[in-house]
């Protein structure tokens, strides 16, 4: 858990100082999603997911696609 939390604060921190952070619309068509990245948050595209950091608070959002087609 420890490892995870570590991998996610270097995300966070690689996402907001990030020199090439996405804004705007964000579309990936071959996953059949769309959205936007909204006013005072950066997201980059990264390790097969989406990462978007707050610019103004301590917040982390982090999208990927699941392959598993059922909970079991």
């Amino acid at each position: 858990m420890q490892k995870i939390v570590m991998i996610l604060t270097g995300l966070l921190l690689r996402v907001v100082y990030a020199y090439a952070a996405q804004t705007g619309t964000v579309d990936y068509p071959y996953l059949g999603i769309q959205f936007s990245v909204s006013d005072g948050w950066q997201g980059e595209e990264s390790y097969e997911m989406f990462v978007m950091g707050s610019t103004t608070m301590s917040v982390l959002l982090a999208i990927m696609s699941n392959e598993v087609r059922s909970p079991e």
